[in-house]
């Protein structure tokens, strides 16, 4: 019995010991290393990009292009001294070498050769110069930066770290608001806006201000469209809207609805405009029917404004035609609902 129990205790030691290897890593503590170096590197590229609105650094880099410049001029007028004395020497050695008649390969000339072969290796070794800031292109320094942040899902979990909301930020706020990557990324933070809100309810907030700017620059409905599809996911009765706890979600729809009042001005109702009044109904139900403590929206809108775009989206609805034995999606709301849900939350 004895001799059973032993290896059955030294099999339960060997189990143990494998599982709390140093090496064994866990998954997700991998991810998060990953994901924290993936932040520095954009930040460096950040950083050269911020430094390109900053007087002091692009003095400093003038000075130091001065003195790049004045280097290389030394370093110049030095090599062509030396080349001087080198074709000195060499005819001092050649004269030599006539007078002793020794064979070429023996001759001092060669071994000179190799000397500076040996020097050139040597220079080669040399580090390569950091680039100075008046060679950075800005424009390739922006694609770096999306290309970064667009690879993958590398937004959603940026959005998780305080640090890589900060590095979001930041970037939006040096790229002018009409870039054409700008929608993409902007399409990215709002699909993982749910899960973001989830982990913090003031992810995202410092963002609203720079997506107001962005939509505002915007022409057409298509942007807007797109912002709606995103969110409405988020709204989904199948879910819980754990968008709604940040105030990034509501600033979001204010700039929406400012936008949205500027096109709302064709004879006749489009097919735009009944999805935009369906996204309208859709945040209304998830609002009357959410338990969770709505954020209210950095700056709120004014009551007077919504209530008349409200009024103007209803007197262009057209007649809803259902067929037999279906009921209409939003039956659970009237239009006063909906616009006392709204007029609640945004103003």
């Amino acid at each position: 019995v004895g001799g059973d129990s032993a290896p059955s205790r030294m099999s339960r030691a060997s189990s143990v010991a494998s599982t709390t290897h140093p090496t064994e890593v866990p998954r997700e503590m991998k991810r998060t290393k990953q994901l924290l170096l993936d932040i520095e590197a954009l930040y460096l590229i950040l950083l050269r990009l911020e430094e390109l609105n900053d007087p002091l650094a692009i003095s400093n880099a003038l000075i130091l292009k001065e003195r790049e410049e004045k280097q290389k001029q030394l370093e110049a007028a030095q090599k062509e001294a030396e080349s001087e004395q080198q074709e000195v020497s060499n005819l001092f050695l050649k004269n030599i070498e006539s007078v002793q008649r020794r064979p070429k390969q023996d001759s001092p000339k060669s071994e000179s050769i190799d000397k500076r072969q040996v020097v050139n290796l040597a220079v080669n070794q040399k580090p390569v110069p950091t680039k100075n800031l008046l060679d950075e292109d800005k424009d390739d320094l922006i694609n770096k930066m999306f290309a970064g942040l667009l690879h993958s899902d590398r937004v959603q979990q940026m959005l998780t770290v305080r640090k890589g909301r900060t590095l979001i930020t930041r970037f939006v706020s040096r790229v002018p608001a009409t870039h054409g990557r700008l929608r993409w990324l902007w399409a990215r933070v709002l699909r993982a806006l749910p899960h973001a809100a989830r982990r913090d309810d003031t992810a995202c907030v410092s963002l609203a201000k720079h997506y107001t700017d962005y939509i505002q620059t915007t022409s057409g409905w298509a942007p807007i469209l797109e912002s709606c599809g995103l969110l409405s996911e988020a709204f989904d009765p199948a879910r819980t809207p754990y968008a709604l706890t940040t105030a990034f979600t509501l600033s979001c729809v204010c700039a929406l609805i400012d936008k949205a009042s500027m096109l709302v001005n064709t004879p006749e109702a489009t097919s735009n405009e009944r999805q935009w009044s369906k996204f309208l109904k859709t945040l209304a139900r998830a609002l009357k029917n959410t338990t969770l403590t709505v954020a209210r929206p950095v700056k709120p809108m004014s009551a007077t404004k919504l209530t008349y775009h409200m009024k103007q989206l209803d007197s262009r609805t057209t007649i809803e035609i259902l067929q037999r034995g279906k009921t209409a999606e939003f039956a659970d709301l009237t239009k006063t609902e909906v616009a006392e849900q709204l007029i609640k939350y945004l103003c």
